[in-house]
């Protein structure tokens, strides 16, 4: 018995393992956006981050990010500024946009954090 695969499926498995090395250091395609991330503790400490990203993988991946970065408002800075979030729950919402492994084994506030997020950005 021979099995013929569809070349449908050869492409996009080629697309969806070339998506999720985006973000690898041995990428010929720069990022071109910069996300910072401040996250304060209970006692006042902040620790920030820097997350880069593209903003043509993002607006595929959101409405809210393909606003902002094309729409008639868009954003004009290098480096945004999110507020109210945590540095884990936006890694899992860089993660989910290029399709890397999703580590949801995170406390009840983690997990409230990426709900938010997923929220704002749709």
């Amino acid at each position: 018995m021979t099995v013929v695969k569809k070349a449908g499926s050869s492409i996009m498995s080629f697309i969806l393992d070339s998506w999720s090395k985006l973000l690898d250091s041995t990428s010929d395609i720069p990022t071109d956006v910069k996300f910072k991330i401040v996250e304060k503790d209970t006692d006042g400490n902040e620790a920030i981050f820097h997350f880069q990203a593209h903003k043509m993988a993002l607006a595929l991946a959101s409405p809210v990010f393909r606003r902002e970065f094309y729409g008639d408002l868009k954003e004009t800075e290098d480096t945004i500024l999110v507020k109210e979030t945590t540095i884990d729950a936006f890694q899992v919402l860089i993660n989910y946009v290029y399709r890397k492994d999703l580590n949801l084994e995170v406390g009840l506030h983690e997990l409230f954090e990426v709900f938010n997020l997923a929220e704002k950005y749709d």
